[in-house]
């Protein structure tokens, strides 16, 4: 190939070069990405802008410095394409092949110069496509939140207000709430769970009454969790058209990603004004507040008595009733109830009128029997606390079946009272174990509730809390 038709190619590579390069321009100031911010008021939306985490400046320094950009590129590449024509001709007019390769590299070289002039322009566009995705990404309640804030004319109190409670009962709680501890949703889900973990816990194997005492402090967790349960749903219900409302104005939100960037901030500050009046409206709400710090209080109370009866408790009356000399031992209370029959003044006269029944051949008991009936009474005993006539009926009805046999009124009636005795006395003993322990020292730790010392006062806590939300249930 000779110089001449060297220079030519290389001239006609310089031509397409800045071709490719214009087109690149274009393609840049084109992207509707960045074309779109020609159209925006600036000062109007930086506001709106700002919130949602763009800087009005910096896309009027883009734009200013994308538009210079452009200029000097189409007036570098005007240059440089008239010079190339110009060298074209003169190869046709006054060929130096010399001087014309010379040229041609030269020029080539000054071509070259545009590449810094596109990474310019690139730049400023990226700031522009990157707001714009910005702006996209940031359609949410997070940004849209401090926005609204912003909107309010007057007093901000009712909004900081109204957004507290919203904070507190919003269905998804994440960070643009601006709440602290668990909110409407979060106590809903740790009461089912409450009431679920009361439901299914398994009653340790132990003499019946025991059994039957734990299950009524079960049953006392399990039913004030229900009440607050049912508060909670209560409160969740009466709610629920408000939260309708801002999932609305969320679809909403979203629903503006693919608009035009114009269009774009005019819907945001719509929707900020909307929010604005919603979330401003639950200041008259500010109760709910009050009523949730109560509910949470309950179910930390709860959670803590659960955990009490069900790993601490339960284990420390399995251990109790097979420890020699435990009181809770049914051997051992049986013994004692049975020693206590026969000796003294009364017992006295009570062995001698038995023996006098069996030398009869009337029905007489003997300390060892009488123990076996008394630890049988412990054991298999359904009726500790007589607080109606059918609970009387089946305690009565329980002794008939242990010593029915025997005659009446004596020995009957004094076999049917140290039964009884002995179940009360056992019972309490059980009552009496569980009131004492001590919660606070075992379980403080892992709420910041404050808890009572022992589980007898926590039991009456969480009483007086079943009280409180059934009066409240009973008024909704």
């Amino acid at each position: 190939m000779t110089k001449l038709e060297t220079a030519k190619q290389q001239l006609s590579e310089s031509r397409a070069y800045l071709k490719n390069g214009k087109a690149r321009a274009h393609r840049l100031l084109r992207d509707p990405a960045a074309a779109a911010w020609k159209e925006i008021g600036l000062k109007e939306h930086s506001v709106t802008m700002q919130m949602l985490g763009v800087k009005a400046v910096d896309i009027e320094q883009s734009l200013a410095a994308a538009a210079a950009a452009a200029k000097k590129i189409a007036k570098h590449i005007t240059a440089c394409d008239n010079e190339i024509g110009n060298q074209l001709a003169d190869l046709l007019t006054k060929p130096n092949p010399d001087k014309a390769l010379e040229a041609a590299s030269r020029l080539d070289a000054r071509c070259r110069e545009l590449d810094p002039m596109l990474a310019e322009l690139t730049r400023n566009t990226e700031v522009m496509t990157a707001a714009t995705a910005a702006l996209t990404a940031s359609l949410d309640l997070k940004h849209l939140i401090p926005l609204a804030r912003h909107l309010v004319s007057g007093r901000k109190s009712l909004f900081d207000s109204g957004l507290e409670v919203y904070a507190l009962i919003a269905r998804d709680r994440g960070e643009h709430n601006g709440g602290t501890g668990k909110g409407l949703h979060a106590l809903c889900r740790d009461a089912r769970q409450l009431t679920s973990r009361f439901q299914r816990t398994d009653i340790p194997k132990l003499p019946r009454i025991a059994e039957d005492i734990f299950f009524h402090y079960l049953d006392i967790g399990a039913r004030t969790t229900t009440e607050v349960q049912t508060f909670l749903d209560n409160i969740e219900e009466r709610v629920r058209a408000e939260l309708d409302s801002v999932a609305l104005l969320e679809g909403k939100l979203s629903n503006l990603a693919g608009r035009p960037l114009p269009e774009l901030l005019e819907g945001v500050r719509a929707l900020a004004m909307e929010l604005k009046e919603i979330i401003s409206a639950f200041h008259h709400r500010k109760q709910l507040k009050d009523n949730l710090d109560a509910a949470a209080e309950a179910l930390e109370y709860l959670n803590v008595f659960h955990l009490a009866l069900k790993n601490k408790i339960g284990a420390g009356l399995e251990q109790k009733v097979t420890e020699q000399g435990s009181p809770l031992n049914p051997v051992t209370a049986a013994a004692k109830n049975t020693k206590a029959f026969f000796v003294g003044a009364k017992g006295l006269i009570r062995s001698v009128k038995l023996m006098v029944h069996s030398l009869k051949g009337s029905g007489a008991v003997n300390e060892v029997e009488l123990q076996l009936i008394l630890e049988t009474a412990i054991n298999r005993c359904k009726t500790f606390y007589e607080k109606t006539p059918r609970d009387s009926r089946k305690m009565q009805e329980f002794i008939n079946e242990l010593v029915g046999r025997y005659p009446k009124p004596f020995p009957y009636q004094d076999l049917a009272a140290i039964i009884k005795e002995t179940v009360t006395s056992y019972g309490a003993e059980v009552v009496l174990f569980i009131k004492h322990y001590r919660v606070k020292a075992e379980f403080q730790s892992m709420t910041d509730v404050p808890l009572p010392v022992t589980m007898g006062q926590l039991t009456k806590k969480i009483i007086g809390r079943n009280k409180t939300f059934k009066k409240a249930n009973a008024a909704l």
